[in-house]
């Protein structure tokens, strides 16, 4: 039912009844803070896989470390952006401020913070590309007496830009975000299922579900996901089999055989690294990071489109599908393009 996979699908409140701590990465953050408040002046960032769980994360911090201090979020176009006067508008329209990105800073109060998610659709592998990422660095390095700068990423676009920029050397603590064992992401599950009133069996069982059979569905769901609690979320919507009035039907996710991925060719390879890296790519980002011309391009993206490998977020915005994206990343880390 569509009110069932709403709950599975990443945007869920992150309220008490759903919220799993981490409290490795709470910790380190506390004592970054601490840190910060004693005169050490740079940003905080966290760095986490796609749909680990990194905006909420930042969200889930704002608002028990930092709710008395003012938060911006900033989140970047779906396309991404790597124009100066977008991130300006971007920041005015969230503090309210006119002017320039330093104007409008320089109007917020005394300790507030700046949260810029999913840094990666702010940056692009070509010429202009790191525009916005200096603009953040110089924010850091001017304001940091009376500004917080909190961002988030993935790691390999990290990897990439600190290579270009030295970025990590602008903050005080650089935080990664760890994957959930087994009994984490059963919690993670079953309160968002417990929550929906449906019951559940495995396929092949019946009566009650006990407590073995459920060991093993969450062991074999770790294995699936590698602990990423996004993934997780995936694979239990992607193997429910039937659904009936108030149950559902479920069987234990399989690690799929990679074989295909790893023989897929050298342009294709190139292209799904760079869809890692930059999360989000439209037809005219792709040309300008690749150099491939117009018929070329159109002709790569259409033939992985009707592999399933790739998906169209929007009209003319493509992603690797959700549910492939995880094992995109594992053969391409294996294959050492990422």
């Amino acid at each position: 039912p569509p009110f069932y996979v709403s709950l599975f699908n990443g945007k869920s409140s992150i309220g008490e009844d759903f919220w799993i701590e981490r409290k490795e990465e709470e910790m380190k953050f506390k004592r970054a803070l601490e840190r910060y408040q004693k005169g050490h002046r740079g940003g905080i960032m966290f760095l986490g896989e796609r749909n680990m769980g990194k905006t909420a994360f930042c969200k889930y911090l704002s608002q028990v470390y930092l709710k008395n201090q003012p938060v911006y979020s900033i989140f970047p176009p779906l396309s991404g952006s790597i124009l100066e006067n977008d991130f300006s508008d971007i920041l005015s329209k969230a503090t309210q401020q006119q002017g320039d990105v330093f104007q409008a800073v320089n109007q917020l109060k005394e300790n507030s913070v700046i949260i810029v998610n999913d840094l990666e659709l702010f940056w692009e592998r070509s010429k202009e590309g790191l525009c916005i990422i200096k603009l953040i660095e110089k924010l850091i390095d001017e304001f940091s007496h009376k500004l917080m700068v909190i961002v988030n990423l993935n790691p390999y676009a990290y990897k990439v830009i600190n290579q270009l920029t030295n970025l990590g050397e602008h903050f005080i603590e650089i935080i990664s975000l760890k994957p959930f064992d087994a009994e984490e992401l059963k919690e993670l599950i079953m309160r968002r299922h417990r929550s929906s009133g449906l019951s559940f069996r495995f396929n092949k069982n019946i009566g009650q579900v006990n407590e073995i059979r459920m060991a093993q569905f969450f062991n074999a769901c770790f294995n699936y996901s590698e602990g990423n609690p996004g993934t997780a979320l995936f694979s239990w919507l992607a193997n429910i089999k039937k659904v009936n009035a108030d149950n559902l039907v479920i069987e234990k996710p399989e690690y799929p055989s990679l074989s295909g991925l790893k023989s897929l060719n050298e342009e294709w390879l190139m292209l799904l690294g760079q869809f890692i890296i930059h999360k989000r790519m439209d037809q005219a980002k792709i040309i300008r990071i690749t150099g491939w011309d117009v018929k070329e391009t159109v002709e790569i993206i259409l033939a992985m489109s009707r592999s399933g490998i790739i998906m169209e977020k929007v009209s003319g915005l493509y992603m690797i599908d959700p549910y492939m994206h995880p094992f995109v990343v594992k053969v391409l880390r294996d294959m050492n393009v990422i």
